[in-house]
């Protein structure tokens, strides 16, 4: 079973211990923060969005609500719009200050439905924190019966905290869209018509 995630001892990796998500053998690193969930806490509840990398696939940014140590996300109609989430994914948490990287964690994603032990609490919160609810609908039941109400767990040591950035730019290609730009077309007087982009 995978580990929750909790404080790290001083020094570890001193006294030959595994990180049993890594694959055998593979020690912990010398410089993991101190109390890792205590930093994943902060960074989850200061901000009501994250960022879910796939496998595969880009980051998709997700509002969430954070609660006893877990996220929950709900899309669907009438919801954010997100891809059907693999068991395994890795969870983007930003810096309120800043709006960059602060802390990717490895998690585990399992889909809740109403007979889910954690359903009635974790619908109660996002119900509360979600904006612009449509006035006289019952939310919840429409979350029951068209949308999927997602729970992530994270486990294990974090891939990324402060001072262990990766240097690369984090950056990625625009997800892909329909959308196109019309092109300058040259009028019979042999001026150009129409605005290219980038034009003011």
């Amino acid at each position: 079973m995978p580990r929750h995630l909790g404080n790290v001892p001083a020094g570890p990796g001193e006294d030959g211990r595994v990180d049993p998500t890594e694959g055998a053998g593979a020690r912990w690193p010398l410089t993991v923060p101190p109390d890792v969930a205590g930093l994943l806490r902060q960074a989850a509840g200061s901000s009501g969005l994250l960022w879910l990398d796939l496998p595969g696939d880009r980051a998709w940014p997700a509002w969430h609500v954070w609660l006893d140590d877990t996220g929950y996300v709900v899309s669907g109609p009438g919801e954010q719009t997100l891809p059907a989430l693999p068991g395994e994914l890795l969870l983007v948490l930003r810096s309120k200050e800043t709006g960059g990287r602060l802390l990717t964690v490895r998690a585990k994603a399992t889909t809740l439905t109403p007979a889910d032990e954690r359903w009635d609490a974790a619908t109660a919160a996002l119900r509360a924190s979600r904006l612009n609810s449509p006035g006289g609908q019952d939310v919840v039941a429409r979350w029951a019966a068209q949308c999927t109400v997602t729970a992530l767990l994270p486990y294990g040591l974090p891939i990324e905290y402060p001072g262990s950035y990766d240097a690369a730019s984090g950056a990625a290609p625009p997800a892909a869209t329909p959308a196109t730009t019309t092109a300058r077309r040259r009028s019979r007087t042999g001026s150009f018509r129409g605005r290219a982009h980038g034009d003011r």
